[in-house]
């Protein structure tokens, strides 16, 4: 989630806002590049312990379910 600011600053940076966190959160599923280039620029993230992430999407009813292959839920 995004909590640095859920104030509208304009629609342009609120895309670009929304689209970086999507990013960032599915950087296990987008694959080693993504891992490479957010932890290349956030030393919190440790690459080694990446593998350990688990990547969840809205279920569509108010709560949160794991990505599954061929749940229609794509990668990047």
């Amino acid at each position: 989630m995004d909590f640095r600011s859920m104030q509208s600053a304009s629609p342009a940076a609120d895309a670009t806002r929304r689209m970086n966190t999507l990013y960032e959160s599915m950087r296990k599923t987008a694959g080693p590049q993504a891992v490479a280039m957010y932890a290349a620029q956030n030393p919190a993230i440790n690459p080694d312990m990446t593998r350990f992430n688990r990547d969840f999407v809205n279920d569509g009813e108010g709560g949160y379910r794991g990505q599954v292959p061929g749940s229609g839920v794509t990668g990047f």
